[in-house]
């Protein structure tokens, strides 16, 4: 080989553009279109100093408009002093051709004000001479209330009772939440930039505080029995905005679905329901109906 081949060999390995940067803008801008009716329709948006940021189901909406699907590839328990929590490893992949086209780190440990601890609640009865009891008080003491979807039962409500550390596997969820919303953000943020939303994802605020709501959900008693079936949480109510009925429909869908697939049976169902959202599925509030649908999708195996 002559030294003018190697030395057009040497040329070649340059950077060099591989489609018409006006064909590529006018796709990106086409994405950042469709991305920006999505999230403006996010009943529940992550708004910090007056921007709204992308969550990990954001992140990953983008990178189905390129094929991209994160993948976690490590999770390890990780302790730094007295500071203990997991580390994690993900990769943004080109699904068609299995590219590794990003890679990030990511921790969540227990030093974080939002990951330390949470409030502890518990469903006590209300009494009619005052005050509230875990334990039944008895006939006289109680007051009944009839809800709309279900039969006369005790009235209770919840009660803060202190604090309690939050479970590892949720910190490991995080990890692998944080380090998969990063692998996207390395690969597609110029998306995200063009639709006028800031790069982080919305997982890294500190100030968000991204961990399910607290369970309170004390062991079946035999008065809570007698529950009946919800009304359908599909049929329509009058004078409600289509999109509202369409949204509570889907997130009532996906509530009956992780029940299944958590195996519940009605009276747990029924107490969780009274407990995160109560009354009438078809006119729950949309953002505590978010909240629930979350909490029963991480619990269920989701990240």
């Amino acid at each position: 080989m002559s030294i003018s081949d190697l030395a057009v060999r040497e040329l070649d390995t340059g950077l060099a553009v591989n489609r018409e940067p006006e064909v590529v803008l006018e796709e990106a801008h086409r994405a950042a279109a469709a991305l920006k009716r999505v999230l403006e329709a996010k009943p529940n948006k992550v708004m910090f100093g007056g921007e709204q940021y992308l969550e990990f189901e954001d992140w990953q909406t983008v990178g189905r408009f390129y094929g991209i699907a994160p993948r976690n590839v490590l999770t390890r328990p990780l302790t730094l002093g007295d500071v203990s929590g997991w580390e994690a490893t993900a990769e943004a992949v080109h699904v068609p051709t299995g590219r590794v086209v990003s890679s990030a780190d990511a921790m969540c440990m227990n030093d974080e004000e939002k990951w330390r601890a949470r409030p502890k609640y518990e469903l006590h009865y209300v009494k009619k001479s005052g005050g509230t009891s875990l334990d039944d008080p008895g006939p006289s003491e109680l007051i009944w209330e009839k809800g709309a979807a279900w039969k006369n039962r005790p009235k209770k409500e919840r009660v803060h009772v202190g604090e309690e550390v939050v479970p590892s596997f949720q910190l490991r969820s995080m990890a692998q939440t944080r380090a998969a919303s990063k692998a996207l953000r390395n690969a597609l943020a110029w998306v995200v930039v063009l639709a006028g939303y800031r790069p982080t994802p919305a997982e890294e605020l500190p100030q968000v505080d991204h961990r399910p709501p607290s369970p309170a959900v004390p062991p079946p008693r035999a008065e809570d029995a007698d529950y009946t079936e919800p009304p359908s949480a599909t049929a329509p109510v009058a004078d409600a905005p289509m999109d509202d009925i369409l949204k509570r429909s889907i997130l009532n869908e996906k509530i009956i679905a992780h029940g299944n697939t958590l195996k519940y049976k009605a009276d747990v169902r029924a107490r969780l329901w009274e407990e995160h959202v109560g009354g009438d599925p078809r006119t729950a509030s949309l953002e505590k109906l978010t909240a629930f649908e979350e909490y029963l999708h991480i619990l269920a195996g989701g990240g």
